[in-house]
């Protein structure tokens, strides 16, 4: 999948500055690099992965897609996701994993990821109810390491992906700053959405992209 990478400093900087949930315009500091390949975020197809995880993966290449990002796996196999992907020609660097998955122990996730061969475990998601308060995050924040420190042991690495509920004040702290500035960037990567950080309010001149520490 197309690929930007922007320093996490330079991230928590431009947000900061720009108040976080203020609907300023934030210069890109981006150095864009990427690898102009086509990829596609398989939740944009749940309804046909739920109901037939090889029709879609195929026809998803058919297409001419050639890497694709997980949101479940459907009741299947490592081992038949791994050849699904094998026959189809596709390539899945990440997964996308909601955090109660991976709240008490990651390890078993992870270790699928590794055996389809991801190279990242991204949560993308949290329950409405398990983020309400500035505890919450603090929360958060100790499952991501705890998910990055299960990667790192498996040779992957972790991500966050936001949407736009983090850039809401909660008990005066901003969460998606809270993350940028408490989880270990020896263990923790932001895939960055910038839809959603638009839709917070904010500017960011690139389309998507994946920060790294």
């Amino acid at each position: 999948m197309p690929e930007q990478t922007i320093n996490r400093r330079q991230l928590l900087t431009v947000t900061a500055a720009a108040g976080a949930v203020a609907a300023t315009g934030i210069p890109s500091t981006a150095n864009a690099q990427s690898t102009r390949v086509p990829g596609v975020q398989l939740y944009t197809v749940r309804d046909s992965m739920a109901k037939d995880v090889e029709k879609t993966l195929q026809a998803i290449a058919g297409i001419g897609y050639r890497e694709v990002e997980f949101a479940g796996y459907f009741t299947r196999t490592a081992k038949e996701i791994k050849g699904m992907l094998a026959r189809f020609g596709l390539a899945s660097p990440s997964t996308h994993v909601n955090g109660e998955t991976v709240q008490q122990d990651p390890a078993p996730f992870v270790d699928i990821a590794a055996e389809i061969g991801h190279d990242y475990v991204t949560i993308a998601y949290m329950q409405p109810e398990n983020r309400k308060t500035a505890d919450d995050w603090k929360r958060w924040v100790d499952v991501a390491n705890r998910l990055g420190e299960a990667c790192r042991q498996n040779g992957l690495r972790a991500a966050y992906h936001n949407h736009d509920f983090e850039f809401q004040e909660i008990d005066g702290i901003v969460p998606f700053e809270l993350l940028l500035a408490e989880t270990d960037p020896a263990l923790i990567d932001f895939e960055v959405d910038f839809y959603w950080v638009r839709e917070a309010g904010l500017h960011l001149p690139i389309a998507c992209g994946c920060l790294r520490a």
